[in-house]
């Protein structure tokens, strides 16, 4: 081997170092381990003092640093054993690090020609954090958990891929809806045990496909409300459907064994589409009898009107509160109209009507209905009160986190996936998904309502859907906890159910119109820019003139000249 002189003969004393550390590590730690029947809980952190001394020769610097330094890392882990099956677990790590001594060093390091580093005295210590969360179930078959996740990953993946491919002014609702319809599906894929449910998932991609329509159809306000009339006749349309091919007091029609459609769903864009289109009208007042009113308005009552008793005819009470709601929230936006000023006899007379009906609904209601309105659910638990006393005992049992999905009782139970939905979500998932779940929802309602829309047209048409989801929200929750008599009415997005699903999608594409809204021309005065206007003869610019007085009338006697001063005033 060379000797040590012939080394440094050969070395390059520029790109060469020598550093020699001397480091004194110390650890503590301290740890609390808690546990109460299915909880444990463990809190710790971790002290670390640390000296460092490093001597340093390069070319003509030889140093020596000394550093002083405290690194500190606490630790959680939570483990909650939701049953045999399953168990939640939450960690967090966190860990305090220092740069090197050589980073310290303001000395450029060429050893390397394609990585040319330079130190940096002012380097901080870093900090590193790190968050798991872990839900494991035991599950029969394997293959439909990897099956569920393939489709609500691959959904998220093509629809955000296809998504910018619309221009619009904002997406957020476009993210709240993908949100809630994947929750949807993985609810609905969980009840009493994990399958996935392609039917379910066909019906997700149609209220996709769907949300797209309600976007394209309803952007533009003027090709809409030139379509008004054939809207009222779309509704009588609808209803005459019903009555045709139901062929008795029902809202569906069958389709072969396993398939039906409620035509009467559709009724609910249009009850909307008819509330924006005519509220620019209200300026049009005409006189009827002693009143000044809007034809449009009395047309959208008797429309109203005859959907209430088309419902209450076919055994739908339910849905009567949200067709009231759509149009009570077009009243008001049209009572708030510049120049739509309304008297008081109108309205008066409009809520004695109203109320009128309803005291004659209550008493000529079936009879089934006044018993669910009457009835103590849990004195007739097996009777009229069997659906609600079980989703008020799925809730209490599910608690906050639930028993697990897949491990519920409430899947036995008729129209667990519709009508009681969230107590089956309550009871698998806990209420702390539950509420989630409303919550997303209540969010696809406000982003609209916080972003002011573009003209009246767009915001009574994001009002009356806001109203239709948020009374079909509160009828379903609070009918599955007692608070109200039981309806029957679908929670939006979630609820199994293909013709809500489709009708939930149009509205929120309704909605998306409402934040990307089109403003075209008329054609009037598209065609009025079309006509050649006559070419001007180009006259040379001169000083302005002193204007020629006029002849004196024969019958004024004459009057002094009187001098005019003219002025450019773009100047």
């Amino acid at each position: 081997l060379p000797g040590l002189d012939t080394l440094n003969y050969i070395r390059n004393a520029e790109n060469s170092q020598y550093a020699t550390y001397r480091e004194y590590n110390h650890d503590a730690g301290v740890m609390l381990r808690y546990k109460v029947g299915d909880n444990r809980l463990n809190v710790g952190v971790s002290l670390q003092p640390q000296t460092t001394h490093m001597d340093y020769l390069r070319n003509r610097l030889d140093t020596m640093v000394v550093r002083h330094t405290f690194n500190w890392s606490p630790r959680i882990d939570y483990r909650w054993k939701i049953s045999n099956a399953s168990q939640l677990r939450v960690r967090f790590n966190g860990r305090m690090s220092q740069p090197s001594m050589t980073d310290l060093l303001e000395v450029t390091n060429t050893s390397d020609p394609l990585n040319i580093s330079t130190g940096n005295s002012g380097l901080r210590s870093s900090w590193n954090n790190n968050f798991n969360v872990f839900y494991n179930g035991s599950y029969d078959d394997v293959n439909a958990v990897f099956v569920l996740m393939a489709a609500v990953i691959g959904l998220d993946a093509v629809y955000f891929i296809i998504m910018p491919f619309f221009r619009q002014q904002t997406y957020a609702v476009d993210f709240m809806l993908i949100l809630i319809l994947n929750m949807g599906l993985i609810f609905q894929s969980c009840f009493g045990g994990v399958d996935f449910r392609f039917k379910h998932f066909i019906t997700v991609l149609a209220a996709l496909i769907a949300c797209r329509i309600g976007y394209f159809v309803c952007r533009d306000h003027r090709w809409i409300e030139d379509k008004r009339k054939l809207i009222w006749i779309g509704i009588g349309i609808l209803m005459g459907i019903i009555l045709l091919f139901t062929g008795s007091r029902s809202m569906w029609i069958s389709i072969g064994k396993s398939t039906s459609i409620q035509p009467s769903e559709f009724m609910k864009p249009l009850l909307v589409l008819a509330c924006a289109t005519s509220v620019t009208e209200q300026q049009k007042k005409h006189k009827l009898l002693c009143f000044n009113v809007v034809y449009e308005n009395l047309i959208l009552f008797g429309i109203v009107a005859g959907i209430c008793l088309f419902q209450w005819w076919c055994r739908d009470l339910g849905s009567i509160p949200t067709f009231g709601a759509i149009y009570v929230s077009g009243f008001l936006l049209r009572i708030c109209y510049p120049k739509g000023k309304y008297s008081k006899k109108p309205i008066i007379i409009a809520v004695a009507v109203l109320a009128v009906l309803a005291v004659i609904g209550m008493i000529f209601a079936p009879a089934y209905v006044r018993d669910r309105l009457f009835v103590d659910i849990w004195s007739d638990k097996n009777g009229n009160g069997y659906q609600q006393s079980q989703a008020l005992i799925a809730i209490a049992e599910g608690g906050w986190f639930g028993k697990g999905a897949g491990h519920g009782f409430l899947h036995n139970v008729f129209a667990y996936e519709s009508d009681i939905v969230f107590a089956s979500i309550s009871e698998e998932w806990g209420l702390l998904f539950s509420v989630m779940s409303v919550f997303v929802l209540l969010m696809i309602v406000a982003i609209p309502l916080v972003n002011p829309p573009r003209s009246y047209y767009h915001g009574s048409m994001c009002a009356g859907i806001a109203a239709a989801f948020s009374v079909q929200m509160a009828l379903n929750i609070f009918g599955s906890c007692n608070m109200i008599p039981f309806t029957g009415v679908t929670l939006p997005f979630i609820s199994m159910g293909g013709t809500s699903m489709v009708v939930s999608g149009l509205m929120a594409g309704m909605l998306v119109a409402t934040q990307s809204p089109v403003f075209r021309a008329s054609k009037k005065k598209k065609q009025e820019q079309k006509k050649p206007q006559p070419a001007q003869p180009q006259q040379m610019q001169s000083a302005p003139q002193q204007p020629q007085p006029l002849p004196p009338r024969q019958d004024v006697p004459p009057q002094p000249p009187i001098n005019y001063t003219l002025t450019d005033r773009r100047k």
